[in-house]
């Protein structure tokens, strides 16, 4: 059976979080509680709450059922490295599927990448909110 997974980037918060499920509009994300006491109001440290959200407050990104190089899961948005460039996780409408977004690099060799075929030999170096810098033209 296929895993499906999605994770969210919190507009607002500029945070990233594990999506835990959704109903019509909304979003429940999972929040571990970090060592900020302003953010803890008494809560112990490591709890881990629930946030309901609007879908329009959130960046949603799908896990691609693939994992790279260290065992990480590949979710849409997640820039992988893999030599001396870097490529992009996009979802393609037309064929439906996941794919690599690479343009931003000079050299055309990376054209030969196929996330499905290549996906362990490519390792998680960021995503596209938390280090957008990495999609810099090479």
């Amino acid at each position: 059976m296929r895993e499906i997974l999605f994770r969210a980037w919190h507009k607002q918060e500029q945070k990233m979080y594990p999506v835990v499920g959704m109903l019509y509009n909304l979003v429940c994300l999972e929040r571990t509680l970090d060592g900020d006491p302003a953010k803890r109001n008494g809560t112990p440290l490591g709890v881990t709450t629930l946030l309901s959200v609007d879908i329009s407050e959130v960046e949603l990104m799908q896990y691609t059922g693939l994992r790279d190089v260290a065992g990480k899961k590949i979710f849409e948005g997640d820039i992988l490295g893999m030599e001396n460039a870097t490529a992009k996780v996009v979802f393609w409408e037309r064929p439906p599927e996941f794919g690599l977004d690479f343009h931003h690099n000079e050299d055309e060799w990376c054209e030969d990448w196929n996330l499905s075929d290549d996906h362990d030999r490519m390792e998680i170096i960021g995503n596209v909110w938390e280090t957008p810098e990495l999609l810099e033209a090479r």
